[in-house]
């Protein structure tokens, strides 16, 4: 019973070993990598560093370029990638364009309504008859999106590209 309980103990022992040993591997492993450039060198220049733009290949003398850590003179990042939204977007941007739009000519029918009802009569009908358009417009938007505006810009405001 001894030798098994001794057993058992060296076992523990050596796990737990290889499990700090390997954690300490496991981190040196994975570093953050260093930034930096790789410039040209000046003319004349004898010393180590890289004989390819790229800083890969290194070479002990006679060296064309070097690398420098660090950022640079103009710290800045830059990049060419763009989103490009694909149809399925496109259309849920459409569809919220149109509920924007309806909702902009319920409420513009309904500032008429509101002042029509407060107004004198030469300045009542005309405001009437803005909230009646303002309301037609309203009803004809609610209608499916044509082909015609579906092309449209997406990226600016239905009611504000076509009103």
């Amino acid at each position: 019973m001894r030798h098994v309980r001794t057993l058992y103990t060296a076992l523990l022992a050596a796990c737990v070993l290889g499990a700090v040993t390997s954690a300490n591997a496991y981190a040196s492993e994975f570093k953050a990598p260093e930034f930096g450039r790789c410039i040209k060198t000046a003319k004349g220049f004898t010393g180590a560093g890289f004989s390819d733009a790229g800083c890969t290949s290194v070479v002990a003398s006679d060296a064309k370029y070097e690398w420098q850590p660090g950022p640079g003179p103009k710290p800045g990042f830059t990049t060419t990638a763009r989103y490009k939204p694909g149809p399925v977007t496109k259309k849920c941007i459409v569809a919220k364009h149109y509920e924007e739009r309806v909702g902009y000519w319920a409420g513009k029918a309904k500032e008429a309504e509101e002042a029509a009802a407060v107004a004198a009569p030469p300045l009542k009908e005309r405001l009437e008859e803005e909230a009646r358009k303002d309301r037609e417009k309203q009803k004809n938007t609610k209608k499916k999106p044509t082909k015609s505006m579906q092309k449209q810009d997406f990226r600016t405001p239905a009611w504000n590209a076509r009103s």
